[in-house]
């Protein structure tokens, strides 16, 4: 009998030394859940910034080629653009070229990512290239 009450007695007293261990344990996987969410939603960012440079690049390109003027290309395609955008347009053997240039983070020692989307479009007949 006696025996049986000293197990209980030293299983009452580990239990209640692992009192604070849950608490210590989620401290230190906070950080690493944060860093983890902040990552993850980064990357969403990032990746919705680019879908919206290919976009951009993408009408720039069209309407260039059905030879809109330069400053409504500039116009339309920077409004789909993320904020802070860059657009450089080119024509080169009966095709335009918009490129679409941003720069994405560089949050404090980390490097800026450059998102770059490129898109072409043949010129449409009849259209002078005087108009681009």
């Amino acid at each position: 009998m006696n025996r049986g009450l000293g197990r209980a007695r030293r299983s009452a007293e580990l239990r209640h030394n692992d009192a604070g261990m849950a608490t210590a344990e989620f401290a230190v996987a906070l950080p690493a859940l944060v860093l983890a969410a902040a990552t993850a939603l980064g990357g969403v960012v990032a990746m919705t910034d680019e879908l919206k440079c290919a976009d951009a690049a993408a009408t720039a390109a069209r309407m260039a080629a059905r030879g809109d003027s330069t400053a409504m290309v500039r116009s339309v395609a920077m409004r789909a653009a993320p904020r802070g955008a860059t657009l450089v347009l080119s024509t080169t053997d009966g095709a335009v070229t918009a490129t679409v240039t941003d720069r994405f983070g560089g949050f404090g020692r980390l490097p800026p990512l450059t998102l770059r989307q490129r898109s072409v479009a043949a010129v449409e007949s009849g259209v002078a290239s005087e108009s681009r």
